[in-house]
């Protein structure tokens, strides 16, 4: 039987919009023994969560026993969580790793933000928070939830912002005093059917092709032999934005993601199958990120020509946009070839998101 962390590192590799951004944690020595830092860690935009990971077998029990259980599982999360904080905060330790994309080498005070997740695979799909370890520790937030919603979240496609969307959930409905017992997987569904009715009203492409689109944009990311058009100086850059654009993404919400997926497929049916000069433009404003999404033959030699709009487009967002983003697809190649992003040192919306769930928490204080 594969671990929580297996499982879940599979579907976040496999699905997720943030899978350039998760990675397995150096173990580090303190003392005879070796130790593990976190049994998965996702940085990006200025956070870095923490992830904890404890397995019991799923089976009935009275619950008091259940309680108890559940009660050990998250000790033995928070005790590690403590451990690695203190030497990652205290002794001067790296939080280091890597993935098939990407290396880490993280300080304690790089990223502004901590978040550390318990997250308990035994059986029920509750939450809740964890003040008082916030308070002992100085990171940002500290929850416990259930595995399975990260899973989950993984599986649609979501990234941070979607995990940030279930503690802001997690701290109304504590405050509320209607967390026990709340299931909070369902809500994850909740989110995601959301998105793709919001996406996708209709249900023209998104419901029959959501994986299959999420590749794409997936795809965008990993390939890493694309060049990278400016549209604004309309000159290719040979130093590929790959982690510039990751960051764009893994800085949207599903509906915005799932948004660019149904305006991507849009283009590409509207550029038709002769692989001509024909293109269709999207534009959409992602709360603050200016997205432009354009399917056309890059070959063909007015090229810059027909998207003079996105390169308008571009120039025009404010100084107030987050980011731009612009994709463009060729249709003869099947493939993204081009793209740009335009960031802008302005906070992200993952650090409004946390905002948000502080604000919640400290309400209820």
């Amino acid at each position: 039987m594969k671990s929580p962390q297996e499982v879940l590192l599979k579907q976040i590799s496999i699905s997720s919009i943030g899978f350039e951004y998760v990675f397995e944690p150096d173990e580090y020595s303190k003392g005879n023994a070796t130790r593990e830092p976190a049994d998965l860690v996702w940085a990006c935009n200025n956070c870095v969560i923490l992830m904890y990971m404890a397995q019991r077998k799923h089976k009935k029990r009275k619950p008091e026993a259940h309680a108890k259980i559940r009660e050990e599982m998250i000790k033995h999360n928070l005790s590690q969580a403590k451990g690695w904080l203190g030497e990652w905060r205290d002794n001067g330790r790296h939080l280091t790793g890597r993935n098939a994309y990407q290396s880490f080498d993280l300080a304690y005070g790089d990223y502004k933000n901590t978040i550390v997740l318990s997250l308990l695979d035994c059986g029920d799909e509750e939450a809740n928070f964890h003040a008082d370890f916030c308070t002992r520790t100085g990171v940002t937030l500290c929850a416990t939830l259930p595995h399975s919603a990260l899973v989950e979240t993984a599986r649609a496609g979501g990234g941070i912002i979607e995990v940030l969307k279930i503690l802001g959930t997690v701290a109304s409905l504590q405050k509320n005093n209607l967390l026990k017992g709340y299931n909070i997987l369902e809500l994850v569904e909740d989110f995601r059917l959301d998105a793709l009715r919001r996406a996708d009203p209709e249900k023209k492409w998104l419901y029959s092709d959501t994986d299959n689109m999420m590749s794409r944009i997936r795809n965008l990311l990993k390939n890493v032999k694309a060049p990278s058009l400016d549209l604004l100086t309309s000159t290719l850059d040979s130093d590929n934005k790959k982690w510039e654009i990751g960051a764009i993404l893994n800085d949207l919400d599903l509906h915005s993601l799932y948004t660019i997926l149904y305006i991507l497929r849009e283009a590409i049916h509207s550029a038709g199958a002769e692989h001509t000069y024909t293109w269709h433009l999207g534009s959409i404003l992602q709360e603050s990120y200016y997205v432009i999404v354009s399917a056309t033959t890059v070959t063909a030699n007015n090229f810059l020509e027909l998207n003079r709009p996105s390169i308008d487009f571009l120039a025009s967002a404010p100084d107030t946009a987050k980011g731009s983003l612009s994709i463009t697809w060729d249709t003869y190649f099947d493939q993204p070839l081009f793209f740009t992003t335009v960031l802008n040192p302005v906070p992200s919306l993952t650090e409004e998101f946390i905002e948000r769930v502080l604000s919640l928490m400290n309400e209820e204080i």
